[in-house]
């Protein structure tokens, strides 16, 4: 999941999810924090979706959706974690 390498670090997932369900993640698009979703794989798709060239990706949550997206997070603790790593991570 740590994929296209040239745009894309991953920081921390938040919500992991589970088999044919979603997860959600923290994590820098050409530097810039950003929220992540991507959706975990099955037995007949083991890898997930998206996927490039038979690689786990993520893609990038658009700015407008993030804080409702972030609302859903049922642990506080990521909640906080996600609004620090967004309220510092400004560049």
């Amino acid at each position: 999941m740590l994929s296209p390498k040239r745009h894309w670090v991953l920081v921390a997932v938040l919500d992991e999810g589970s088999e044919e369900d979603s997860a959600l993640a923290l994590g820098r698009w050409d530097n810039k924090p950003v929220l992540a979703m991507r959706w975990n794989g099955s037995n007949d798709n083991p890898i997930g979706n998206p996927q490039s060239r038979g690689f786990p990706t993520w893609f990038v949550v658009p700015e407008e959706y993030r804080k409702e997206i972030l609302k859903a997070l049922i642990e506080e603790d990521k909640r906080s974690l996600a609004r620090n790593f967004f309220s510092s991570g400004r560049k």
